[in-house]
């Protein structure tokens, strides 16, 4: 997941994660991110997506995708879990009252 171009994780991307990815990327990212063109039953796809060159920027720039992303690997970058309810790891949305 790193090469000496930088780090490069596998992320679970939602359907809005992908839309969000494609909004917030930078045009150098758009061009070298590698997206699954197969999603699963709840159209969840996997990307790899070049991040920086250390696991707390891929952290940083991931975080902006909310719940909508899943890093797979590599591990470290898996911080993300740690910063949000457990719930909205595998892409569950918070109820909220109205």
């Amino acid at each position: 997941m790193q090469d000496r171009g930088g780090l490069h994780p596998h992320v679970r991307l939602s359907p809005l994660g992908v839309k969000l990815l494609n909004a917030l990327s930078q045009p150098y990212a758009k061009t070298r991110t590698q997206l699954d063109d197969i999603a699963d039953a709840h159209g969840w796809r996997v990307a790899q997506i070049p991040v920086g060159i250390t696991c707390w920027q891929a952290t940083s720039e991931l975080l902006r995708l909310g719940p909508e992303a899943e890093v797979l690997a590599p591990r470290a970058a898996r911080l993300i879990p740690t910063l949000r309810p457990k719930g909205l790891l595998l892409g569950e949305r918070p109820k909220y009252a109205i």
